[in-house]
Protein backbone atom coordinates (compact mmCIF):
# COMPACT_ATOMS: atom_id res chain seq x y z
CA UNK A 1 0.00 0.00 0.00
CA UNK A 2 2.85 2.36 0.92
CA UNK A 3 4.57 1.74 -2.41
CA UNK A 4 1.31 2.32 -4.28
CA UNK A 5 0.78 5.74 -2.64
CA UNK A 6 4.37 6.77 -3.33
CA UNK A 7 3.99 5.70 -6.97
CA UNK A 8 0.69 7.63 -7.22
CA UNK A 9 2.30 10.77 -5.80
CA UNK A 10 5.27 10.53 -8.18
CA UNK A 11 2.88 10.01 -11.12
CA UNK A 12 0.87 13.11 -10.19
CA UNK A 13 4.01 15.23 -9.93
CA UNK A 14 5.31 13.87 -13.26
CA UNK A 15 1.96 14.57 -14.96
CA UNK A 16 1.91 18.11 -13.59
CA UNK A 17 5.43 18.66 -14.89
CA UNK A 18 4.68 17.24 -18.35
CA UNK A 19 1.46 19.17 -18.72
CA UNK A 20 2.93 22.40 -17.42
CA UNK A 21 2.30 24.73 -20.30
CA UNK A 22 2.32 28.46 -20.22
CA UNK A 23 0.32 31.03 -22.08
CA UNK A 24 3.35 32.88 -23.37
CA UNK A 25 2.64 35.87 -25.51
CA UNK A 26 4.93 37.50 -27.99
CA UNK A 27 4.12 41.13 -28.63
CA UNK A 28 5.15 42.23 -32.10
CA UNK A 29 5.61 45.84 -33.17
CA UNK A 30 5.47 46.77 -36.85
CA UNK A 31 7.00 50.09 -37.84
CA UNK A 32 6.80 51.72 -41.26
CA UNK A 33 8.42 55.12 -41.70
CA UNK A 34 8.82 57.36 -44.72
CA UNK A 35 7.34 60.34 -46.49
CA UNK A 36 3.62 60.13 -47.24
CA UNK A 37 1.20 62.02 -49.44
CA UNK A 38 -2.55 62.10 -49.19
CA UNK A 39 -5.39 64.01 -47.64
CA UNK A 40 -6.42 64.74 -44.06
CA UNK A 41 -9.99 65.97 -43.66
CA UNK A 42 -9.93 66.98 -47.34
CA UNK A 43 -6.64 68.93 -47.06
CA UNK A 44 -3.56 67.69 -48.93
CA UNK A 45 -0.43 66.70 -47.04
CA UNK A 46 3.10 65.64 -47.96
CA UNK A 47 4.97 64.85 -44.76
CA UNK A 48 7.22 62.36 -42.96
CA UNK A 49 5.37 59.90 -40.72
CA UNK A 50 6.00 56.79 -38.65
CA UNK A 51 3.25 54.16 -38.52
CA UNK A 52 3.33 51.78 -35.56
CA UNK A 53 1.12 48.71 -35.23
CA UNK A 54 1.17 46.49 -32.13
CA UNK A 55 -0.16 42.93 -32.07
CA UNK A 56 0.22 39.51 -30.43
CA UNK A 57 1.64 36.65 -32.52
CA UNK A 58 -0.55 34.16 -30.61
CA UNK A 59 -3.73 35.69 -32.04
CA UNK A 60 -3.09 35.16 -35.75
CA UNK A 61 -6.06 34.82 -38.08
CA UNK A 62 -6.54 33.96 -41.74
CA UNK A 63 -7.77 36.70 -44.03
CA UNK A 64 -8.06 36.11 -47.77
CA UNK A 65 -5.82 32.98 -47.47
CA UNK A 66 -3.10 34.98 -45.71
CA UNK A 67 -1.99 34.80 -42.06
CA UNK A 68 -2.59 38.14 -40.42
CA UNK A 69 -1.87 39.50 -36.94
CA UNK A 70 -4.76 41.55 -35.49
CA UNK A 71 -3.48 44.81 -34.04
CA UNK A 72 -4.38 46.08 -30.60
CA UNK A 73 -3.42 49.55 -31.84
CA UNK A 74 -2.31 51.36 -34.98
CA UNK A 75 -0.96 54.89 -34.77
CA UNK A 76 0.91 57.33 -36.99
CA UNK A 77 3.20 60.03 -35.65
CA UNK A 78 3.57 63.01 -37.96
CA UNK A 79 4.32 66.69 -37.31
CA UNK A 80 4.22 66.18 -33.55
CA UNK A 81 0.67 64.77 -33.75
CA UNK A 82 -0.39 61.18 -33.08
CA UNK A 83 -3.08 59.80 -35.37
CA UNK A 84 -4.97 56.91 -33.76
CA UNK A 85 -6.45 54.43 -36.24
CA UNK A 86 -7.96 52.27 -33.46
CA UNK A 87 -7.80 48.49 -33.19
CA UNK A 88 -9.77 47.44 -36.27
CA UNK A 89 -6.66 46.71 -38.34
CA UNK A 90 -4.43 43.72 -38.98
CA UNK A 91 -0.92 43.40 -40.31
CA UNK A 92 -0.42 41.00 -43.21
CA UNK A 93 2.61 39.82 -45.11
CA UNK A 94 2.98 37.40 -47.98
CA UNK A 95 6.77 37.58 -47.94
CA UNK A 96 7.15 40.42 -50.45
CA UNK A 97 3.90 42.35 -50.07
CA UNK A 98 2.80 43.58 -46.66
CA UNK A 99 0.67 46.26 -45.11
CA UNK A 100 -2.01 47.32 -42.68
CA UNK A 101 -5.51 46.15 -43.59
CA UNK A 102 -8.85 46.88 -42.02
CA UNK A 103 -12.58 46.78 -42.58
CA UNK A 104 -14.96 43.98 -43.50
CA UNK A 105 -13.42 43.61 -46.96
CA UNK A 106 -9.81 44.22 -45.82
CA UNK A 107 -9.49 47.50 -47.69
CA UNK A 108 -5.83 48.43 -47.41
CA UNK A 109 -4.69 51.37 -45.39
CA UNK A 110 -1.56 50.89 -47.42
CA UNK A 111 0.63 48.14 -48.84
CA UNK A 112 4.33 48.03 -49.59
CA UNK A 113 6.94 45.78 -51.21
CA UNK A 114 10.18 44.35 -49.84
CA UNK A 115 11.83 41.18 -48.53
CA UNK A 116 9.61 41.20 -45.46
CA UNK A 117 9.17 37.61 -44.26
CA UNK A 118 6.10 36.30 -42.47
CA UNK A 119 3.69 38.50 -40.50
CA UNK A 120 4.98 36.96 -37.24
CA UNK A 121 8.71 37.37 -38.03
CA UNK A 122 11.23 39.55 -36.26
CA UNK A 123 12.68 41.59 -39.14
CA UNK A 124 15.55 44.07 -39.18
CA UNK A 125 15.16 47.40 -40.95
CA UNK A 126 14.23 46.74 -44.56
CA UNK A 127 13.82 49.26 -47.38
CA UNK A 128 10.33 49.05 -48.85
CA UNK A 129 8.51 50.54 -51.80
CA UNK A 130 4.99 51.96 -51.73
CA UNK A 131 2.52 49.75 -53.56
CA UNK A 132 -1.08 50.70 -52.86
CA UNK A 133 -2.78 53.53 -51.02
CA UNK A 134 -6.05 53.62 -49.12
CA UNK A 135 -8.80 51.77 -50.95
CA UNK A 136 -12.51 52.53 -50.66
CA UNK A 137 -12.10 56.02 -49.30
CA UNK A 138 -10.45 57.63 -46.30
CA UNK A 139 -9.84 55.97 -42.95
CA UNK A 140 -11.21 57.54 -39.75
CA UNK A 141 -8.72 58.67 -37.09
CA UNK A 142 -8.98 60.75 -33.93
CA UNK A 143 -7.77 63.79 -35.94
CA UNK A 144 -9.96 63.37 -39.03
CA UNK A 145 -10.29 61.14 -42.08
CA UNK A 146 -6.97 60.18 -43.69
CA UNK A 147 -6.35 58.93 -47.20
CA UNK A 148 -2.84 57.88 -48.24
CA UNK A 149 -2.02 58.08 -51.93
CA UNK A 150 1.77 57.84 -52.06
CA UNK A 151 4.77 56.85 -49.96
CA UNK A 152 8.51 57.40 -50.55
CA UNK A 153 11.74 56.31 -48.86
CA UNK A 154 9.94 53.71 -46.81
CA UNK A 155 11.63 51.63 -44.13
CA UNK A 156 10.00 48.65 -42.42
CA UNK A 157 10.88 46.80 -39.21
CA UNK A 158 9.11 44.30 -37.00
CA UNK A 159 10.26 43.59 -33.46
CA UNK A 160 9.23 40.67 -31.24
CA UNK A 161 9.11 41.17 -27.48
CA UNK A 162 8.52 37.98 -25.50
CA UNK A 163 6.22 38.31 -22.52
CA UNK A 164 6.90 35.94 -19.61
CA UNK A 165 4.62 32.92 -19.58
CA UNK A 166 1.62 32.70 -17.30
CA UNK A 167 0.62 29.17 -16.21
CA UNK A 168 -2.61 27.91 -17.74
CA UNK A 169 -5.54 26.92 -15.45
CA UNK A 170 -4.96 23.23 -16.23
CA UNK A 171 -1.37 23.57 -15.01
CA UNK A 172 -2.55 25.06 -11.72
CA UNK A 173 -5.12 22.26 -11.35
CA UNK A 174 -2.56 19.52 -11.97
CA UNK A 175 -0.14 21.12 -9.54
CA UNK A 176 -2.80 21.30 -6.82
CA UNK A 177 -3.78 17.66 -7.44
CA UNK A 178 -0.12 16.67 -7.18
CA UNK A 179 0.28 18.54 -3.88
CA UNK A 180 -2.92 16.96 -2.58
CA UNK A 181 -1.73 13.45 -3.41
CA UNK A 182 1.68 14.15 -1.86
CA UNK A 183 0.00 15.51 1.29
CA UNK A 184 -2.27 12.48 1.55
CA UNK A 185 0.72 10.16 1.13
CA UNK A 186 2.69 12.02 3.82
CA UNK A 187 -0.28 11.93 6.22
CA UNK A 188 -0.76 8.21 5.65
CA UNK A 189 2.97 7.59 6.13
CA UNK A 190 2.91 9.55 9.41
CA UNK A 191 -0.13 7.60 10.62
CA UNK A 192 1.53 4.25 9.85
CA UNK A 193 4.84 5.31 11.38
CA UNK A 194 3.29 6.46 14.71
CA UNK A 195 3.44 3.63 17.24
CA UNK A 196 0.28 2.84 19.14
CA UNK A 197 0.59 2.52 22.94
CA UNK A 198 -1.86 0.45 24.90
Amino acid sequence: MKTRLRLLAMSAVAAATLLAGSASAATITYTVSGNFRGTLAGQSFNTPAVFTGIGDTNTTQTLLNTTVVPLSSLTALSGGKTFDFGNAFSFYSTGFIAGFAGGAHAQNLFSFLGALGDATDDTAATPAAFLLGTVNGAVATNLGNVRITQGRNLSYTSTLSAVSGVPEPTTWAMMLVGFGVMGAAARRRARIATPAYA
